[in-house]
C-alpha cells in the first residue's frame, strides 16, 4: 500500500505461481519503500510463525508499537473516527472504477496443480 505494489506480484506471473510465492515467503519490496517500511513488512511476512511480528509474546502490540506506526492513534482507528485521507468519488454502489483491473489474473490453461510437496506447505504447523 505504501508504494502501490503488492510485494508478491511480478509482471506476467500466473495466479498459481503467485500463490506459491506467497506460501514460500518470496516477496520483493519496491525500491521506493523506505528502510523502516521494509523492516515492518519483512517482520510481518516471516514464514516461520515463531519469528513473525504479531505472533510473538507482545501479539498485536508488537505491530502497533513498530516505529513506522508510531504516529497512528489506534484508539481513534478502532472507534472508526479517523478521516480518510482520500475518498474516491463513486457513481453508484457498484462502481469499481477506482480499483485496478484484475482480469489479467484469470485462470490460465498453463497453470499446473500443486505438487504434494507444495501441498504440504499449506498444512497447519503444530
Amino acid at each position: 500500500m505504501c508504494t502501490g505494489d503488492t510485494p508478491f506480484q511480478a509482471h506476467g506471473v500466473d495466479q498459481m505461481s503467485l500463490f506459491k510465492g506467497i506460501v514460500k515467503g518470496k516477496y520483493n519490496l519496491s525500491k521506493y519503500a523506505s528502510p523502516i517500511v521494509k523492516d515492518l513488512v519483512g517482520r510481518i511476512l516471516q514464514t516461520k510463525p515463531q519469528y513473525r511480528l504479531g505472533n510473538l509474546a507482545g501479539g498485536a502490540k508488537d505491530i502497533k508499537t513498530h516505529p513506522w506506526l508510531q504516529e497512528v492513534d489506534f484508539n481513534k482507528l478502532s472507534k472508526k473516527i479517523f478521516r480518510a485521507p482520500w475518498k474516491p468519488k463513486i457513481r453508484n454502489p457498484l462502481d469499481v472504477e477506482a480499483f485496478d483491473n484484475w482480469d489479467h489474473m484469470k485462470k490460465d490453461d498453463k497453470e499446473s496443480p500443486l505438487t504434494s510437496k507444495e501441498q504440504k506447505l499449506f498444512e497447519r504447523i503444530v
